[in-house]
């Protein structure tokens, strides 16, 4: 599967995180709109599971802001 560079961020954002990471922090992180982010998740989300990268990645997994 081909990956974006974006979407190489926001997963490196989850990863480097030492707990929860917010669409906020990830798109600020990244320079782009929560909008953004959150439109890349599913892809984001289908990658890790690919890769294996879920549960290592859970504890630090976007919380969604209300």
């Amino acid at each position: 599967m081909q990956m974006s560079n974006r979407i190489k961020e926001i997963i490196e954002v989850i990863l480097n995180s030492k707990g929860y990471v917010t669409i906020g922090e990830i798109a600020k992180q990244i320079n782009v709109s929560d909008r953004t982010v959150y439109r890349e998740i599913p892809e984001v989300t289908e990658i890790m599971r690919e890769y294996s990268l879920i549960q290592s990645a859970r504890k630090a997994w976007p919380q969604w802001e209300a």
